[in-house]
């Protein structure tokens, strides 16, 4: 799992999307209320990475809960972070995902995977579970990447987008989406290269060109 190291630089990141000036403002979502706790301790940013869920409070402390750590204590840190959940829904299994429930939080969603037989949980192959959110805030908590691509956000802010191997464009019926891996996972590629797994941040533009619509952790990326 990544040292909560990495997060450091990212607090002024993501809590400078509160107040930055111009363009449209980010999507939120707010649940019923907030966590409990002192101000403080209080979650001011969530930090969607590529091998953790990072949790920055208003005193400068980080925490972070990998994607291969207990599910009960990822449930537990974003209840603390942004209160009771709204909802459960049952995600039945596909040819590329396994059974899961999501549990939701306004826009953003935990969702528990369930394997049908022992695996050996890490990141790349088999992940606890995973996260995703549609909106750059949740009950007044920011989130984004490390590097502050959120909901929101344009495609052209993402370093390295305009790299043919690492944007994906789908047209269907006319309509295009877009996809690109933000942060690769440690030991998986951020440029697909069709042989090895390139895994971990994916944003997603449900109208090319963009602005972002949708980030999910740890999420596998097939590449152009």
């Amino acid at each position: 799992m990544k040292k909560i190291g990495a997060l450091i630089g990212a607090i002024g990141v993501v809590v400078a999307l509160a107040g930055c000036a111009g363009g449209a403002a980010p999507a939120s979502s707010t649940p019923p209320a907030s966590g409990t706790g002192s101000a403080a301790s209080k979650t001011i940013a969530i930090v969607i990475g590529a091998d953790a869920l990072g949790f920055v409070d208003a005193a400068g402390g980080k925490r972070e809960v990998g994607y291969a750590d207990s599910f009960a204590d990822a449930l537990s840190a974003v209840e603390q972070a942004v209160g009771p959940q709204t909802g459960t829904s049952e995600v039945p299994a596909t040819n590329h995902t396994v059974a899961a429930t999501a549990h939701e939080f306004g826009a953003l969603t935990i969702s528990e995977q369930h394997y049908s037989g022992a695996v050996d949980n890490d990141v790349l192959v088999a992940p606890v579970w995973r996260v995703s959110t549609t909106a750059a805030s949740v009950a007044e908590v920011k989130i984004a990447t490390s590097t502050g691509i959120a909901v929101g956000s344009a495609v052209d802010d993402i370093p390295g987008h305009a790299d043919a191997d690492r944007l994906d464009v789908v047209t269907v019926d006319g309509s295009s989406s877009a996809y690109i891996l933000v942060e690769a996972s440690s030991g998986a590629l951020l440029v697909p290269d069709g042989v090895d797994t390139a895994v971990g941040v994916l944003a997603a533009a449900a109208t090319w060109p963009g602005p972002i619509t949708r980030l999910s952790a740890p999420t596998q990326f097939a590449g152009a």
